[in-house]
């Protein structure tokens, strides 16, 4: 499916190759993960309820077993 949500393999990979040369991120794209989000036209129709609901609670899980 066009437009369809990452994953949270697929992100912790893009976060873990930028790693190799920063020490901080400074911003990262949560909106797009936001189930609760219903006013984005463009996630409204590429990203289901269903599968964003599904990323966001990987990356909460993820969030949470990393933060100090």
């Amino acid at each position: 499916m066009e437009g369809a949500p990452s994953t949270i393999e697929k992100i912790l990979l893009q976060m873990n190759t930028a790693a190799q040369f920063t020490d901080t991120f400074v911003c990262f794209s949560y909106l797009s993960l936001d189930p609760f989000v219903q006013s984005i036209a463009l996630f409204d129709n590429d990203y289901p309820i269903i599968a964003r609901t599904k990323l966001y609670n990987d990356y909460k899980a993820y969030y949470e077993s990393v933060k100090e």
